[in-house]
C-alpha cells in the first residue's frame, strides 16, 4: 500500500486513543496509526491496476455496486488505511474506501456525491466509516464545495451520516437559536391546542444556507437531522407535547411525499420516477400517468424518489389510495424508528465524549 502515498493526499490521519486501546491491529499490537489518503488522479496504470483488485469487494459487499471509469477525472476516491505503530517495517493495510463523483454546480462550484462507501467486515464496528466521511465533509469545505450528497445510502449509512450532522448542528448557535424558537413554538401550541403547520417549525431558508456553506450539508439531510434534534429536546416533556410533536412529523413526512396533495391519493395522479444515470441521475425522470379504477384522473403531480418511497412504488397495482396510505403509515413508523436510534447515538456520542446535551 505504500505506493498509494506516492499519488494520494493525506487528508486525516490519527492513532488510536487511551479509550480506543482494545481494538488490536492485525499483528496483535494496540499502537495503532490510521490515515485517510485522497487519490484525486485515477488514470495511471498502477491505480488501475490498484483499483481493479478490490473492485470485486464493492460489488460483493455494496448493493446495486457498479464499476466505475476510471478515466472519467471527476471521479475520485478516499482510502483509510492502518498499521501498527510501534514498528517501522509494519505494513499498511487498506480499512475501507470511498467513491466520490463531483458533479459541475453552476456558475464555478461542485457537488460532492458519495457513491459507494464500504468498511472491509474485520474493520468495521471501530469508527472507520465516522472518519471516512469526516474527511469527505473536510475535504468539501476546503474546496469550497456547494454541498455533499449520498447516492442511495444504506440505512446504517443514513443513521451515521445523521449522527454526524446532528452532532454538528447541537453546537451551531444559528441552529440553536432556530430550535429553541420552534420548540416554543411547538409547546405554546400544545397548550392552545392550535399546534402551527410544520412549516412553523422547519429550518429557515437562512438557516438552511448557512448550514449549507459552514458544514456543505444539503437541505434534505438538514431537515432529517432538524427532526431529530427537536425529538433529543421533547422526548422528556408531557404526553401532549411529544404527540404533537408526532403529528408535525407525519404532516412533515405526508408533505414531503406527496407534495402539496392532502391524501394519499396517488392513484390518480402523474407519476415522476427517478432514473438513474452515469451522471446525475437527480436530472433525469420518467412521467407517467396510472388510471383509477373510474378511469378518470387529475392534474396532479406527485414526485416519488429515493430510498424512503419504494414501499409507495410498489403499492398503486391494485388498490392506489389503499395501498400507498398503508405504505405511508408504515414509513412514518420507520422514520420515527429512525429517529429514536440517531437520538439514542448521538447521546452515547456525547457521553463517551464527556458531553451532554444542552437544554434550550
Amino acid at each position: 500500500m505504500d505506493f498509494l502515498h506516492q499519488h494520494g493526499k493525506r487528508v486525516a490521519a490519527w492513532n488510536l486513543s487511551e479509550q480506543e486501546k482494545w481494538i488490536k491491529a492485525p499483528n496483535g499490537s494496540s499502537d495503532v496509526s490510521k490515515e485517510i489518503l485522497l487519490l484525486e488522479d485515477l488514470t495511471t496504470n498502477e491505480l488501475k491496476e490498484w483499483h481493479a483488485r478490490f473492485t470485486p469487494l464493492a460489488l460483493m459487499f455494496i448493493e446495486d455496486a457498479t464499476s466505475i471509469d476510471l478515466n472519467d477525472p471527476k471521479w475520485e476516491v478516499y482510502v483509510c488505511l492502518e498499521k501498527a505503530s510501534d514498528g517501522l517495517d509494519s505494513p499498511w493495510r487498506m480499512v475501507g474506501f470511498c467513491r466520490v463523483y463531483k458533479f459541475f454546480k453552476y456558475p464555478d462550484s461542485s457537488r460532492l456525491r458519495v457513491s459507494q462507501i464500504l468498511v472491509l467486515p474485520p474493520y468495521q464496528g471501530m469508527q472507520n466509516g465516522f472518519h471516512i466521511l469526516e474527511a469527505i465533509y473536510k475535504t468539501a469545505v476546503e474546496r469550497g464545495s456547494f454541498e455533499v450528497t449520498m447516492e442511495e445510502p444504506s440505512n446504517d449509512l443514513q443513521v451515521l451520516r445523521e449522527c454526524m450532522d446532528t452532532v454538528c448542528l447541537l453546537s451551531f448557535d444559528p441552529a440553536r437559536q432556530e430550535l429553541r424558537s420552534a420548540l416554543s413554538k411547538l409547546k405554546m401550541g400544545t397548550e392552545s391546542g392550535n399546534t402551527e403547520s410544520f412549516h412553523a417549525w422547519m429550518p429557515s431558508p437562512a438557516l438552511n444556507e448557512e448550514v449549507r456553506q459552514t458544514f456543505k450539508i444539503c437541505k434534505s439531510q438538514l431537515r432529517y437531522c432538524w427532526q431529530v434534534l427537536m425529538y433529543l429536546h421533547v422526548k422528556g416533556q408531557s404526553e401532549k407535547v411529544i404527540s404533537s410533536f408526532q403529528s408535525l412529523l407525519a404532516w412533515s413526512l405526508r408533505h414531503e411525499v406527496f407534495g402539496n396533495s392532502k391524501s394519499a391519493d396517488v392513484g390518480k395522479n402523474k407519476l415522476l420516477l427517478d432514473v438513474e444515470n452515469e451522471y446525475d441521475s437527480s436530472r433525469t425522470f420518467v412521467m407517467f400517468k396510472v388510471k383509477s379504477s373510474s378511469g378518470k384522473g387529475t392534474n396532479g403531480i406527485v414526485k416519488i424518489g429515493g430510498q424512503d418511497s419504494e414501499h409507495l412504488k410498489e403499492a398503486i397495482d391494485l388498490d392506489p389510495k389503499g395501498n400507498a396510505e398503508n405504505a405511508f403509515q408504515e414509513l412514518l413508523n420507520e422514520r420515527k424508528e429512525e429517529i429514536q436510534e440517531v437520538a439514542d447515538k448521538v447521546l452515547q456520542y456525547l457521553k463517551l465524549t464527556g458531553a451532554s446535551l444542552v437544554e434550550l
